[in-house]
């Protein structure tokens, strides 16, 4: 930080020459060679070893993505971080070791960083991935290191089902499956995989980072159909309501207030779910049935709709307040003024607030149900034609 741009320009020069010069080649070698599990002080140097070399790359991603992209492929790197993000040095197989939180939190940053490594990564990175999240399934973390190991695999596995690839990977290796399993269980997995979730089930736009060619695009939109089969096929509807409600004992409570976020990933993902199953199929249906009265459930339904208008109501009062702080800052300009606002806006939960509206535009064509939500939301002021404002 504060270099000036020709520092920086020189420091990238520099890195470059040495990577012509066959440096990062040289250097995964050395990193392949170091033996962690020692006991003695040359494990301990070993161990700092792996570090200062993680280091290295994670100052690369923020100096030069490029010359990063450079340094794992000389070093073959991908292959060793999928080996290490599930490798613990200690003794106990749910504990985590400092350079393998580290490994997976480099992993996760070069995925963020860069849609090349991403692709790269292939379906065997996938795979290693879901075996480290399943660890998780029964118990959660009581270690801040082994949290973040988890929070960082989480984000890995978001990076790569983004990509149509990815989609078809998850789906090969049963990671809709194993997402189900960890939303049966009340621990922080649970509120954790709905991210997951809700990343394998969006379709990538070709025009938000102009990675995604129009097939690959059709190809993620069809493998995210397939996901959506597969989720409602093994009953994860029933924990998706379940964390939607927030259900669950003491501890549930604890993490529900630790991840408010997972309203927002409950509320995409069943908004991706109703965009994503025909009108009319019986899986649309499905979903839709939580929203109905029915003989066997008589009463559920009220408290389903009642939960969304509600999300619906605290995200237009959230998005409506951002937008009066900017109408009041008289130092902005048109232009400006515009820009700041859609800003604003998104920081305060526009998407979501979308999404919400989504949900109610789908069950409201029953009229029972639209009577109920229309009633909940005139008592905040607001009616279906502001939910239908908001989707134009």
């Amino acid at each position: 930080e504060g270099e000036s741009p020709e520092e920086r320009a020189a420091v990238v020069a520099f890195i470059s020459d040495m990577a012509q010069n066959e440096f990062f080649v040289v250097l995964g070698q050395n990193l392949r060679r170091l033996n962690e599990g020692g006991e003695s002080s040359e494990g301990e140097a070993d161990r700092q070893g792996v570090f200062q070399t993680l280091a290295l790359i994670e100052n690369l991603v923020s100096l030069d993505v490029s010359l990063a992209e450079q340094a794992v492929a000389g070093m073959k790197l991908l292959d060793w971080l999928q080996h290490r993000v599930g490798k613990s040095f200690v003794q106990s197989t749910i504990q985590v070791d400092s350079n393998q939180q580290y490994a997976a939190e480099v992993t996760s940053i070069l995925l963020q960083a860069s849609p090349k490594l991403r692709e790269q990564a292939g379906s065997t990175f996938i795979d290693t991935l879901l075996q480290c999240l399943a660890k998780y399934r029964k118990h959660t973390p009581d270690e801040d290191i082994a949290l973040e190991h988890l929070e960082n695999i989480v984000e890995s596995i978001c990076m790569l089902v983004a990509t149509a690839r990815g989609k078809q990977a998850f789906l090969e290796a049963e990671g809709v499956e194993l997402l189900v399993l960890l939303q049966k269980q009340p621990q922080v997995a649970r509120l954790l995989s709905l991210k997951i979730l809700d990343y394998a089930l969006t379709p990538p736009s070709p025009n938000r980072t102009g990675e995604a060619s129009n097939v690959e695009t059709a190809n993620a939109d069809t493998e995210s159909r397939a996901i959506a089969k597969r989720y409602i096929d093994a009953s994860g509807l029933k924990y998706l309501f379940s964390t939607l409600m927030h259900h669950g004992k003491s501890n549930m409570k604890k993490l529900y207030k630790a991840y408010p976020e997972s309203d927002e990933r409950a509320v995409n993902c069943l908004a991706w779910l109703l965009r994503l199953t025909e009108t009319g199929t019986p899986l649309h249906w499905r979903i839709l049935a939580k929203f109905v009265p029915s003989p066997a459930d008589p009463s559920s339904w009220k408290s389903h709709v009642d939960r969304i208008v509600e999300l619906n109501t605290a995200y237009s009062e959230r998005v409506k307040e951002a937008e009066d702080r900017i109408e009041s800052d008289s130092d902005l300009d048109e232009e400006d003024g515009a820009e700041e606002r859609y800003l604003s806006r998104m920081d305060a939960g526009l998407f979501t607030l979308q999404m919400t509206d989504t949900v109610i535009a789908f069950v409201a064509e029953e009229e029972q149900v639209r009577e109920r939500v229309e009633q909940r939301l005139k008592r905040k002021g607001r009616s279906l034609a502001d939910v239908c404002s908001e989707l134009a």
